[in-house]
């Protein structure tokens, strides 16, 4: 729900207030959604034993942690071929670097929270990447 809330504020609603229609934007929207729902998870594996406790469901109480590294991980892989969708239907490559990059750094910071977990590590490394993203396209 969250990262369709997200993806909502920060995709559908600028392209619907640019006059566009949103279904001229697809991948857009869903390159968004994989990457926000990534990163959603993420955080909810550092909120586990407080949702627990609170009897929030999350994904992760359902799934597992190792399942929901694994959802982390497939949701990047279709940021990366959604990326590479988009890059055939525009030919902008540098957007498909940006994208590319942005999936790396998000793969490696996981991987680093997994193993070192603290809050100032998600708030600096996991909201970090949303930015380096927005960055990176803002950029080129």
């Amino acid at each position: 729900v969250l990262a369709g809330v997200w993806t909502t504020a920060t995709s559908v609603l600028p392209i619907m207030y640019s006059g566009q229609l949103v279904t001229n934007y697809p991948f857009e929207i869903l390159l968004r959604f994989s990457f926000i729902f990534a990163l959603c998870v993420v955080f909810d594996i550092r909120d586990m034993n407080t949702d627990l406790q609170s009897r929030i469901d999350t994904l992760p109480n359902k799934v597992g942690v190792e399942n929901s590294y694994r959802l982390i991980n497939g949701s990047l892989a279709v940021f990366v071929l959604l990326s590479i969708m988009q890059y055939y239907r525009f030919h902008n490559s540098s957007r498909l670097a940006d994208a590319l990059i942005t999936a790396l750094i998000t793969l490696l910071v996981v991987r680093y929270l997994k193993h070192r977990p603290s809050e100032k590590a998600y708030l600096l490394l996991a909201d970090g990447v949303m930015i380096v993203y927005s960055l990176l396209v803002l950029l080129h």
